[in-house]
């Protein structure tokens, strides 16, 4: 998370906003070595340091705010798809919305859900069956399967696009090659030749 600078901040603005994305990191941090610890990577040496910069984090957010971080900021803070996007919103179209995309940045918008979803459904296996939590274990199960033949689905949406823009652009030369013969051919058109007036009848 990064500070947005805003005309006549105050410092305790400053402070309250660099509190936040202290906590933002520490967080992160945090979630992500323990990630890559239940993947069978990480860091087991760096998790004490892990934590106790998050509680560090927590104490000055405490100490300017006078209140911990709420629940919407830790799933702000922890919610993989904001933090990915922070990092590749350069030139993106804000504006852009599922209703005026053409097929392409669909299927593009398309998949990254899906893959969101199969994301989130193993995680949400990683931790059920860390804790033997048999139903929430099966709930996220489904929600990967779904999602997971979801992009299945969109993968033959893409091979059907893919193979319709040959044809459109087969079309479009076609097209385009009729109208340069048809060009070429009034260019290269013999003109008629004109008759040549009558002399004048100089007997008379």
């Amino acid at each position: 998370m990064n500070i947005k600078t805003v005309p006549n901040q105050t410092d305790i603005d400053i402070e309250a906003s660099q509190t936040l994305v202290d906590f933002d990191r520490a967080a992160r941090e945090l979630a992500a070595n323990v990630l890559r610890l239940v993947a069978g990577g990480g860091r087991a040496h760096g998790l004490s340091e892990n934590v106790d910069n998050l509680y560090d984090a927590i104490d000055r957010y405490h100490k300017v705010h006078h209140a911990y971080p709420s629940q919407h900021q830790w799933n702000q803070a922890l919610n993989v798809n904001a933090a990915w996007f922070e990092l590749n919103s350069r030139g993106i179209d804000e504006s852009l919305s599922p209703e005026n995309m053409d097929e392409r940045q669909r299927l593009a918008f398309d998949r990254a859900i899906a893959i969101s979803g199969i994301r989130d459904g193993m995680l949400q296996m990683a931790a059920s069956m860390l804790m033997h939590q048999i139903p929430q274990q099966a709930a996220g199960e489904a929600k990967f399967y779904e999602n997971f033949h979801h992009l299945i689905d969109l993968q033959e949406r893409s091979r059907d696009h893919h193979h319709r823009l040959p044809r459109q652009r087969g079309e479009n030369d076609g097209g385009q090659a009729k109208l340069r013969r048809a060009l070429e051919g009034s260019n290269n058109a013999r003109p008629k030749k004109r008759k040549a007036p009558a002399k004048p009848n100089l007997d008379t």
